[in-house]
């Protein structure tokens, strides 16, 4: 046969063959990402809201404390704690953490900037905000049908209620969730070691918001 019409051949074959695996990704995505809806867990609404309240005073106390002994590494935990858990909170919930959020990055950015006191006022008003009644006078959770899929939050961290990464989501079919729990997570952003796989229903994770670039999370409460 010709070399330029057996390349050409083997081109073809090649392409044809990227084409079909293509379709197939497609297909399965499109059966697999079934809209899911946000802000179901399975504790009860009000237990939520408040475990997640409780979690983000508690890193604020830590935070206050770090903040009057001089302990950095204990405040930048803390306060990066405190915003993971509120910025679940502020998607999945009422507009309970919108405050409290807003002081913590007032908080994170007066540090930066060696502004002591700046930050300590912050940190002061976002444990009041935090500690004050929900606006609805309810304290419930968001649920409502979402345009994300489960697709979207493969690869999510997850938190647990004060904002420590305990593991990423590696898939969510059927209603369930397959998540990577222990282990050495997010290492330099993107590398994984270790850790026990655990299957729960998605309802009981409390979905944060799933961005289309930058970090996905995902609260697991006790």
């Amino acid at each position: 046969m010709n070399p330029t019409k057996l390349i050409t051949a083997l081109i073809g074959m090649l392409v044809m063959g990227v084409l079909a695996f293509w379709g197939m990704a497609a297909l399965w995505s499109y059966r697999t990402a079934q809209p899911i809806e946000r802000g179901q867990s399975g504790l009860a609404a009000t237990d939520t809201v408040r475990a997640l309240q409780q979690g983000v005073q508690q890193d604020l106390q830590l935070a206050k404390s770090a903040l009057q002994n001089g302990n950095q590494t204990d405040l930048a935990r803390a306060l990066d704690g405190a915003r993971r858990v509120a910025r679940v909170g502020n998607f999945a919930a009422d507009p309970l953490f919108a405050t409290p959020l807003g002081a913590i990055e007032s908080a994170r950015n007066a540090i930066q900037n060696h502004q002591h006191t700046v930050a300590v006022k912050a940190v002061q008003e976002a444990l009041g905000a935090i500690a004050a009644e929900s606006p609805t006078g309810r304290g419930e959770l968001t649920v409502k049908p979402d345009q994300y899929t489960r697709q979207q939050y493969e690869g999510a961290v997850v938190i647990n209620a004060c904002g420590d990464r305990i593991g990423r989501v590696k898939t969510m079919t059927g209603g369930k969730a397959v998540l990577v729990l222990g282990g050495k997570q997010d290492i330099f952003g993107f590398i994984n070691v270790g850790g026990t796989e655990v299957t729960v229903p998605v309802h009981d994770l409390v979905l944060g918001q799933a961005h289309r670039l930058g970090p996905k999370m995902v609260a697991l409460l006790p």
